[in-house]
């Protein structure tokens, strides 16, 4: 992990009595005195909202949110934002890291709480040392002896923040709030963590009082809430922005979590219904149908994220046309996305689709006079790609290794082997799931051939797959960690589910995939440890609870500081799936009868990309892809970009120019029957056309979180009062500069 943001101050023992200044590393400033002499670096705190570099608990505490970051407003020598890295008062001069050094050669200096003090040493101001073990600020004055030397020595205490639960506030910014440093959730608040908890309190309406300041709550920009939304949905319109922005981030996810789910199923079983039921029984017009009608926002983007995880895929076999049964299979998603990650673990175990999808529908027990073994694929994906991964994991997501410095397997071929041992017996449940024993073709399921009859006609792609305990294989199986099984099917699945929910690397595993598909392709060691912290105790010792888990990762430090728009490294390229249904979201696209019976098959073709298509298990990217060049030499993973190629950003740029003009980003299926006409809303940015600052402005908050870049803008802008010049119609002009955005890196990119 790298070392925290520091501010020194060093000492040059003895020294001549002239003052010297010499310039360092930007931003470092070297000051060079007669047994005195600081270094200050500068560094952005933790709890810090809009970006400035000033922590927003130490700006409080002080009133001192009006100051400006590189002034000097007690002219002290420090600036404003080193007086805030060092927890100092910048409006007194005697407040400050001043260090002196008596006679018996000790240095001493005033300590704030909350803060680490470590002593170094150097004797050319180049390369330094730590000289003994850090201290632990405790608001008294600190001394630290030195013992005399005949040797030159200068002489350094680096001051940084300590943050011993990693939730992402620092010690020093908890004692403020009067929570404790040992606990990610001392706050005891539904928000998940103690970040959030600070986060919510600072950033929503409303005052309140803090270390006897009375504060009013500063809710997010719509800057701020447009990037939350790009990271939390498939798209939002303004409306939904400025409701974001003038609630807050906990406020709207709260009222997500309460909102009924919007059941794939039920819209495919509707959509089914008319003249045109063979078009519209296929899943991918159920899918867009929901994903841009759906009100549930977050549930349906956890569960696309999820469908990227748990893979199955029409691409072949017995699924291309099961489309009510692909349907049930991502109700599955959406009902469990807030839910408990066990039962998600559990359901999709037991669902027919994966079943069929990884050949353990009627699987069978091991016959060595047939020469028939249980099939492994199933039992090899669950752990691969669906809870512990290949290698053991440390809680935030760096391998472990072993004496040799080797990564460790988390399982091998004897555990296939075993695992797959307890996916036998089960098949297709082709009866209302309350009739017992179900039947097939009026026979009761008793027989070898009955089970091996059973088809995924009618509903039998809607229940779960029924367990017959004949087709089980009986005896010992040994999972993981030394724990083994040997009961009925249910007994043997519970036990295997547990083994792995209950395994130290499930946390982890899929903390970093949600992360990925949500906020940030590479997440730092800690991001991932204070998911998986959630993930393993929401706060009420339950484990496994996704709302804690979407909280924690929507709600860090990582997903929502102001200073991480400056991070090269962070964040992620929007799959083009999600972008296309931002702009028809964004612009509130509707149907004449309320239902969309298009389907983007262009995009489609262009995109490469279409949920529940996957080419393979393994989704349509790897999540440790990582591009040749400097992404891959700064060891950065990209996923999304495997399948992102000339060919395909080219055919999406022309999409974008064919489509966006003609509002036809879904195409009219004719041969079918009339379909309803399509509307995108633009007349509240027609309303600006001719004023393209102001049309830029809305925009850049709608489709790139005001983060265009100075260079775009200058370029869309320039042609958008060309348009003008040249009496384009308002309609045209909006429509022109929609579709420059949508080509650009700044709408694919999100930071």
């Amino acid at each position: 992990m790298d070392r925290p943001p520091s501010l020194s101050k060093f000492f040059d023992i003895p020294q001549r009595t002239v003052v010297t200044r010499r310039s360092l590393v930007s931003p470092s400033l070297t000051l060079a005195l007669v047994l005195h002499g600081m270094l200050l670096s500068t560094s952005p705190a933790q709890l810090d909202i809009n970006g400035n570099g000033l922590g927003d608990l130490w700006a409080t505490l002080y009133a001192a949110e009006g100051l400006s970051p590189q002034a000097d407003h007690d002219k002290d020598g420090l600036t404003n934002i080193q007086e805030s890295i060092a927890g100092t008062n910048p409006f007194s001069p005697l407040s400050n890291l001043n260090l002196s050094v008596p006679t018996t050669l000790s240095i001493t200096w005033q300590s704030v709480s909350g803060k680490s003090y470590q002593p170094t040493i150097s004797s050319d101001l180049v390369t330094w040392s730590k000289a003994g073990p850090p201290f632990t600020g405790n608001g008294a004055r600190l001394t630290l002896g030195i013992a005399p030397t005949s040797n030159r020595r200068f002489w350094r205490i680096e001051v940084s923040d300590l943050d011993a639960d990693q939730d992402g506030l620092t010690a020093y910014e908890e004692s403020l709030l009067g929570y404790s440093d040992n606990n990610t959730n001392s706050s005891n608040s539904s928000n998940g963590n103690d970040f959030a908890s600070a986060l919510n309190l600072f950033g929503s309406p409303g005052t309140f009082t803090f270390q006897g300041q009375t504060r009013s709550g500063t809710p997010p920009t719509l800057a701020q809430a447009s990037r939350f939304l790009q990271q939390a949905t498939m798209g939002a319109d303004y409306e939904t922005i400025q409701s974001v922005a003038s609630t807050g981030f906990a406020s709207w996810l709260n009222t997500q979590f309460t909102l009924p789910a919007t059941s794939h199923r039920q819209r495919n079983t509707a959509l089914t219904t008319g003249p045109v039921n063979e078009l519209l029984s296929e899943y991918i017009w159920t899918w867009w149908d929901v994903n841009l009608n759906a009100s549930d926002l977050l549930r349906q983007r956890v569960a696309f994220a999820l469908s990227e995880i748990f893979v199955v895929s029409q691409t072949t076999g017995i699924l291309e046309d099961q489309h009510a049964g692909v349907a049930t299979f991502y109700d599955l998603l959406v009902n469990h996305a807030f839910g408990n990650f066990r039962d998600l673990l559990m359901e999709i175990t037991l669902s027919p689709a994966m079943g069929f999808y990884l050949s353990h529908v009627k699987n069978r027990p091991t016959d060595l006079t047939n020469n028939i073994f249980p099939d492994e694929n199933f039992a090899r994906e669950i752990m691969q790609l669906f809870s512990i991964g290949l290698f053991e994991l440390n809680l935030d997501g760096t391998r472990k290794k072993d004496s040799n410095g080797n990564d460790i397997p988390t399982y091998n071929n004897t555990d296939i082997t075993n695992f797959a041992k307890v996916f036998t017996g089960l098949t297709y449940n082709p009866e209302d799931p309350n009739d017992t024993p179900p039947v097939v073709a009026g026979q009761v399921i008793t027989s070898l051939q009955a089970y091996l009859a059973a088809e995924p006609e009618g509903v039998g792609m809607r229940n779960q797959m029924f367990a017959y305990q004949p087709m089980h294989e009986p005896g010992v199986k040994n999972l993981l960690n030394n724990t083994n099984t040997n009961g009925t099917i249910q007994q043997d699945l519970d036990a295997a589910i547990d083994n792995l929910f209950n395994h130290p690397n499930t946390a982890p595993f899929i903390s970093r995939l949600l992360i990925q598909r949500l906020v940030k392709s590479t997440p730092s060691p800690a991001y991932i440890a204070r998911v998986a912290t959630a993930f393993n105790n929401n706060g009420s010792n339950t484990r496994g609870d996704m709302k804690a888990v979407l909280r924690a990762i929507l709600l860090d430090p990582e997903a929502r500081n102001g200073s991480s728009l400056s991070d090269s490294t962070h964040g992620k390229l929007r799959e083009p799936v999600v972008r296309h249904l931002h702009l028809a979201r964004a612009f509130n696209i509707s149907s004449s009868n309320g239902t969309f019976r298009n389907v983007p098959l262009a995009a489609i073709e262009s995109y490469n990309q279409q949920a529940m298509l996957s080419p393979s298990v393994f989704n349509f990217y790897l999540p440790d892809h990582q591009p040749n060049g400097s992404l891959k030499d700064g060891d950065l993973f990209a996923p999304e970009f495997q399948i992102t190629t000339a060919t395909t950003t080219i055919k999406t740029i022309n999409f974008w120019q064919q489509s966006i003009p003609s509002d036809s980003l879904l195409t009219l299926l004719e041969e079918f029957g009339p379909p309803p006409t399509l509307t995108m809303d633009y007349s509240d940015e027609i309303a600006l056309a001719n004023d393209p600052d102001a049309l830029l402005n809305r925009l850049d908050i709608l489709l790139t979180r005001g983060q265009m870049t100075p260079a775009a803008r200058t370029i869309i802008r320039n042609a958008l009062v060309s348009a003008n010049n040249a009496n384009v119609t308002p309609g045209e002009i909006v429509r022109f500069a929609v579709t420059l955005i949508a080509a650009s890196p700044d709408f694919a990119i999100l930071r």
